[in-house]
């Protein structure tokens, strides 16, 4: 907006605006301080070029010097052992000799001239290609014997270094000077050992020979550069060895290079001995030899990548400096048109702004005064014009209501200010109930800037919004969204974070937040809307480095004249963390930590899907513990739960990338990838079985677990969950039936005879609550003359006539009892039921109850029978319990101990079916029984076979040695029993002597047996 034109400012005679703001003078001082500043900073570039040149050169040269120095370091250190394994070589030889019995020189000559010496010597030299042989002399030079061939070759290179130790009685060793060895057709030098008589006199000489190809090739796989070389002097300046190769120089002494070995490590740099060129030298004596390791390299190497990179720097330098000059003089010229613009906005810049604007002169009389400031105070305009004295503006607004106080005394302030250059700042209240916040900066050179702010309004919004943030439950704060560090917090964020409010107020938003989360933060504030509705779940950190959720809720708005934003934060972390324990809660095992039955749902359903699309094959595999239940009923359901843990963990790790999940008590199921040959799923199968197998020790206690396996192959044996994980069902019931620990593949015939094996035990569920289970006794007699065929006792045994299947066998019905688990109530109830029945007879008779394999490792047993017999009233010596070698063979050590608690309750035990296991004898062995039962299968054919009848007359004898009473079974014919009877058999079971029988005919036959007994008697 234009200003007034008053007397002092008119169109004719406008306010110039250099003498108004001193723009262009000021523009002037830049451009010149530009132009200085350039020419400056180019000539310290350059400056600084020449000194990094001078320094990399310097640093070059040094390291240089540091490589060499560390290469003839560990040089030395090599060759130094190099020549240490000849000398141990050497030492070993001259040990050797020392126990020989040689104390004349006709004895040397003689124990050492032979071939065993001469291999011994070969022997010395395997494994050290560094030496090339080994010759032996005697005291007068005569060459005894070498490794280089046998017999000795006439022109072996051995040097007689007799002179040497005549000259140096007391040298043990010497370093000869470089030879041409016929042998090998090979400059070679050697080392001399003294090899002395008992008597300390000199008897001969030990030479390592070393061939300088060796040194030479080892020298070139480690030379540096082109021009570099390695070399070996001798301490009297003599070359041994060089690369690059030199013949015609080998064996030559250089006293300059002599002159150089005054201390064991030296560099310099010199012209080279040799070849005359400027190279840099390292030398470095070997620690426990006189011969030094010299290296060098040419300076012109040494400076080659130097020289390169001073180009790159020259060049680079050239080009800093052309910009630098660019860059000013574009730069300046650019400044120009600047100022000259910025100096014709500045005057509608002033006169747009929301605040009153004044500048002073040092006589306080305006120099600049703005539309804002003539509104703000309602002034006229011929008060406000540049030249106009301030004491006439505050006499104007004294008069009008819009300031207090005496204008001297302002006036006086005001010089003060300009003086001592101090700011001042305040906020003054007007007649009308308006709030003014006034800025008064000095102005350098004298006069000061000030400016009007009416801040009515936006004080009145603060109080309102302080009112509500202060006192806000939910952490809240304000941000500058130019700075992005805090404005303000309230009590509640301050409660929240952790921070205190000093510490808070000024600090980075991007400090509240986990450091890996602060990038995206930093992109979504590049784009984040006026309005954020908290749509977003974001991570926030306390002062003490927690971590929690928070939903964020902020509007953009102006804060004490800043681009700021206002934030809610909600802690949801609870609320987050409980959603998620809830989802895992529903789709895991609280137990075993796997995946449930409803999360195998989800996941199996995925698999087909993805299997179907990509045409590949699926195994899905329904596991089920063997033995677990036992452990429960034992051990009680704490030790089961940690037990059913440790398998989980290793059925875990077994099936690796599978997908495990536990679907039922002790049952599994995994889905995992599978191969056209199947192989991949029974490699699978059979390592989670043996993973499970393996015995589990918890405190102090071992269990032994099985696993049986059904597997179903996609899509061979469904397409569907459903189909598929009946089938694989269906494979595990097979595996169970026929072999428990092992694993079965789904067949469509086995879908037939597992559905009616099923339909049977589900029959037979039911049937002990439906009475169709009733046991019948067949008696057991006494072979022996004196009481022929008299009854001793009867054996109980289960019969099961159903409903519908009508009477089926035991051999059918008793182990689809032990596949279902249902061997245990209906093993007790017969136990229970026999020992009732028992109880009830007139003659003490005792009653043998057979105890299946798995009733035995389900439950414990002696409790079981200590129970029955106390509820019963039986005494325990009227009761035998008949196992078979199945029940020794799963756990042999626990076996016997049940067997031991279960013969100090008083009852007996007979070992059944004898013969017809694997470790008979053993069992004999490690347990008394009180009764041996033959099978009948050795019995059917007794009369007929001699094989049945040896067999029979050996475990007959065997039970006389051991004085363990026999009984045979399935006796059907008088002529087995006469046979049993000559042999000392002492009891018989079967057809002959009686059916088995319900209670109610029992003792009718038993009647008739002793009445059959009577008469043949």
């Amino acid at each position: 907006m234009q200003m007034p034109l008053t007397s002092f400012q008119t169109q004719a005679n406008p306010a110039p605006p250099g003498r108004r703001f001193g723009l262009e003078a000021k523009a002037w001082q830049l451009k010149r301080w530009l132009i200085v500043a350039s020419i400056v900073v180019s000539a310290l570039f350059l400056v600084a070029t020449i000194a990094v040149v001078f320094t990399l050169r310097a640093k070059v040269m040094e390291e240089n010097k540091l490589q060499q120095r560390r290469l003839a370091l560990v040089l030395a250190e090599q060759l130094d052992r190099s020549f240490q394994s000849i000398e141990l070589v050497q030492q070993a030889i001259a040990a050797d000799i020392t126990r020989m019995p040689v104390a004349r020189d006709a004895d040397f000559k003689a124990r050492l001239g032979t071939q065993p010496i001469h291999d011994s010597l070969r022997a010395h030299t395997i494994g050290l290609p560094h030496i090339s042989g080994l010759t032996i002399r005697n005291a007068d030079g005569e060459l005894i014997n070498s490794s280089f061939g046998w017999p000795i070759p006439d022109d072996v290179l051995s040097p007689n270094p007799a002179a040497f130790f005549r000259a140096n009685p007391n040298a043990t060793s010497t370093l000869g000077e470089p030879l041409l060895n016929p042998e090998t057709r090979k400059l070679s030098f050697f080392i001399s050992r003294r090899l002395s008589f008992p008597d300390k006199r000199l008897a001969g000489y030990v030479n390592g020979t070393m061939d300088l190809d060796y040194f030479e090739d080892y020298f070139a796989s480690v030379t540096p550069a082109e021009h570099a070389s390695i070399a070996l002097f001798r301490d009297d300046g003599t070359l041994l060895v060089r690369f690059p190769r030199e013949p015609e120089l080998i064996g030559k002494t250089f006293p300059a290079v002599e002159q150089n070995f005054t201390t064991p490590s030296i560099e310099f740099r010199r012209d080279s001995a040799i070849d005359g060129r400027d190279k840099l030298i390292a030398i470095r004596r070997l620690e426990h030899y006189p011969v030094r390791v010299v290296v060098t390299s040419t300076v012109v190497e040494a400076l080659a990548l130097w020289r390169r990179t001073t180009q790159y720097i020259v060049l680079a330098a050239a080009t800093v400096l052309t910009l630098v000059a660019l860059l000013a003089f574009f730069g300046v010229r650019r400044f120009t048109k600047v100022i000259n613009s910025s100096n014709a906005q500045f005057t509608t810049a002033i006169n747009n702004m929301s605040k009153g604007l004044v500048i002073l002169d040092r006589n306080a009389r305006y120099i600049v005064s703005n539309d804002g400031y003539v509104r703000m105070y309602g002034l006229p305009a011929q008060l406000a014009h540049p030249g106009c004295d301030l004491r006439e503006t505050l006499a104007f607004r004294i008069a009008t209501g819009t300031f207090k106080g005496d204008p001297d005394v302002y006036l006086r302030q005001v010089r003060d200010l300009m003086a001592t250059g101090r700011r001042d700042e305040y906020t003054m209240q007007t007649d009308d109930g308006r709030l003014i916040h006034v800025v008064n900066e000095p102005i350098p050179g004298g006069g000061y800037l000030s400016t009007h702010d009416d801040i009515t309004a936006s004080r009145q919004r603060e109080e309102s919004f302080k009112l509500l943030f202060e006192n806000n439950p939910i952490a809240m704060w304000v941000y500058d969204q130019d700075t992005l560090r805090f404005l303000a917090v309230n009590d509640a964020a301050v409660s929240q974070y952790g921070f205190a409010r000093n510490d808070f107020v000024g600090r980075p938003i991007t400090e509240i937040r986990p450091p890996e989360d602060r990038s995206r933060f930093l992109d979504f504030v590049e784009t984040i809307p006026v309005t954020d509705y908290g749509e977003r779940i974001w991570r926030h950190q306390r002062a003490d480095n927690s971590v929690f959720e928070v939903r964020v809720y902020s509007h953009a708005l102006s804060y004490e004249g800043k681009n700021a934003r206002i934030v809610a934060a909600i802690d949801v972390t609870a609320q987050r963390e409980a959603e998620k324990r809830i989802a895992y809660i529903a789709h895991h095992d609280k137990l075993t930590d796997l995946p449930n039955r409803s999360s195998f749902d989800e996941h199996f359903t995925a698999v087909i899907a993805a299997a179907a699309g990509q045409h590949s094959r699926i195994a899905v595999m329904c596991l089920d513990l063997d033995g677990f239940k036992q452990i429960n009923d034992l051990n009680g359901h704490s030790t089961g739960d940690q037990v059913l843990r440790a398998i989980a963990e290793r059925l875990q790790a077994t099936a690796e990338e599978a997908f495990l999940a536990r679907v039922g008590g002790d049952e599994f199921t995994l889905i995992g990838t599978d191969n056209a040959d199947r192989s991949q799923s029974q490699r699978l199968a059979e390592r989670l079985i043996a993973a499970v197998q393996e015995d589990f020790f918890l405190d102090g206690q071992r269990f032994r677990v099985g696993l049986s396996i059904g597997i179903a192959v996609y899509p061979d044996h469904g397409t569907d969950t459903k189909t598929l994980l009946g089938n694989a069902d269906l494979a595990l019931y097979r595996a169970k039936a026929k072999k428990r620990g092992t694993a079965q593949y789904f067949n469509s015939e086995m879908d037939v005879r597992v559905r009616e094996r099923r339909a049977m035990q589900e029959e037979l569920r039911g049937a002990l609550q439906a009475g169709e289970i009733s046991l019948h006794y067949q008696p057991q007699v006494a072979m022996r003359p004196e009481a022929s065929r008299q009854v001793i006792g009867y054996e109980a045994l289960a019969r099961w006539t159903s409903k519908k299947y009508g009477n089926v066998s035991p051999d059918i019905f008793m182990p689809l009892a032990e596949e279902s688990e249902l061997i245990a109530d209906i093993g007790e109830w017969i136990l229970r039921d026999a020992c009732r029945e028992a109880r009830s007879w007139r003659e003490p008779k005792t009653v043998a109850v057979n105890i299946s394999p798995r009733q035995f490792q389900q439950i414990d047993l002696p409790n079981l029978v200590q129970m029955v017999l106390l509820d019963t009233g039986l005494p325990a010596s009227r009761l035998e319990l008949e196992i078979t070698e199945g029940v020794l063979i799963e756990d042999f050590a626990r076996a016997v101990s049940v067997l031991r608690r279960l013969k100090a309750l008083g009852v007996e035990i007979a070992l059944d079916d004898f013969g017809t296991g694997y470790s008979s004898l053993s069992y004999l062995h490690a347990f008394t029984f009180d009764r041996i039962k033959i099978d009948r299968k050795f019995v059917m054919d007794l009369d007929t076979s001699r094989h049945s009848q040896a067999i029979v007359r050996a475990v007959i004898g065997l039970g006389q040695s051991l004085n363990v009473p026999v009984l045979a079974e399935g006796v059907e014919t008088e002529a087995q029993f006469a046979l049993l009877a000559r042999e000392g058999c002492h009891a018989a079971q079967g057809y002959l002597t009686g059916r088995p029988q319900p209670p109610s005919e029992l003792f009718s036959e038993t009647r008739s047996i002793d009445t059959r007994a009577r008469k043949e008697a």
